[in-house]
């Protein structure tokens, strides 16, 4: 998934690696967006995790890429979004618009 990250990234032509300044400055426009006063803690990686769950239903190889167990992942991100919510979420690009 990385991979195909980095090869969008650079056929949209995109200066990386991004300067943390600009990073958080997306960021932080993000969450104003949606709402939040505050990031809820780890909220990128916990919606990362259930979204490959969800869209490759390999607990094994999801676990290896976050650094998790296949049982951490099974007991708290299982069944939280289905496959097509997954691939819809992953085939969102930075052309897409609100």
């Amino acid at each position: 998934m990385r991979e195909a990250g980095v090869a969008l990234a650079r056929k949209l032509k995109a200066d990386l690696p991004v300067p943390s300044v600009s990073r958080r400055r997306s960021l932080r426009a993000m969450r104003d967006r949606l709402g939040f006063k505050a990031w809820p803690q780890d909220v990128l990686r916990h919606t990362a995790a259930s979204q490959l769950l969800a869209l490759r239903k390999d607990a094994a190889a999801v676990a290896l890429e976050l650094g998790n167990s296949p049982q951490v992942l099974l007991t708290h991100y299982r069944e939280l979004v289905t496959r097509e919510q997954a691939a819809e979420f992953w085939g969102i690009s930075s052309g897409a618009t609100a």
